[in-house]
């Protein structure tokens, strides 16, 4: 465990090795550091673009810190719900999926030269989605009850009109009753998961440092309270 002193150095100043700056942290989550290097990886992982205006590319990373903070919080309480278990020929599938977007096994180690990660990495990366997938799967959708009201009702009012605005046929509701029930219960599923996470949120100790001038909070620890200066951080878009 990091002892305050050193804590406040990790936290406060950007990571460094040999005077060079290497990383800055990006956020904490009880305890445990989020780099920048997290953030801009998960983002070339997904291949989202970086755009050309400040103010996007600030809000991506955010955003996408955000979702790295959830998703944190979400294999924390993982790990105390029997049947969340990740193997490695889980692990193994998926990563054998995203090498299949390259056709070679030297485009791919190029892949992970640019987004600055090794394999084991990766693999890492994967895990973690692949465990939040999966309590998403235990803790939510088991519970989720779709009635046949509500599936005519979404018939009636959302995909009738979109079918009638692009011309397209419109199929008997008998024919897309279950892609409805499916979409349905993701809705429902998202928006049970929305709110079981802002109140975990809500109970966390977590603190975004990421393009702040000062980075106290009252989330923080009190002797972490210390007003300090970050580096400033420069985000370039994705080049064309």
């Amino acid at each position: 465990m990091i002892g305050a002193p050193a804590l406040l150095l990790f936290l406060f100043f950007p990571l460094s090795v040999g005077g060079e700056v290497v990383d800055q942290v990006a956020a904490l989550v009880e305890g445990e550091v989020i780099t920048l290097s997290e953030v801009q990886q998960l983002v070339q992982y997904k291949g989202w673009q970086i755009s050309e205006e400040p103010d996007e590319r600030r809000n991506l990373y955010l955003t996408v810190l955000d979702q790295i903070i959830n998703q944190k919080l979400i294999s924390r309480e993982a790990q105390h719900t029997p049947g969340i278990q990740i193997s490695e020929d889980d692990v193994a599938r998926q990563l054998q999926a995203y090498r299949r977007r390259f056709s070679s096994q030297d485009q791919f180690q190029e892949q992970l030269e640019s987004m600055e990660m090794t394999e084991s990495t990766l693999r890492n990366l994967i895990r973690r989605e692949l465990t939040v997938w999966k309590f998403v799967q235990t803790r939510f959708e088991p519970f989720i009850i779709v009635m046949p009201a509500q599936i005519q009702k979404y018939y009636d009012e959302i995909l009738v009109p979109e079918l009638a605005q692009t011309g397209a046929p419109l199929p008997a509701l008998e024919l897309v009753q279950e892609q409805i029930r499916e979409i349905l219960i993701l809705e429902k599923t998202n928006q049970e998961m929305d709110r079981w996470v802002k109140n975990l949120r809500g109970k966390a100790q977590v603190s975004v440092l990421l393009f702040r001038a000062t980075p106290s909070s009252p989330n923080l620890p009190q002797e972490l309270l210390t007003e300090w200066e970050l580096q400033p951080i420069t985000i370039e878009p994705t080049d064309k």
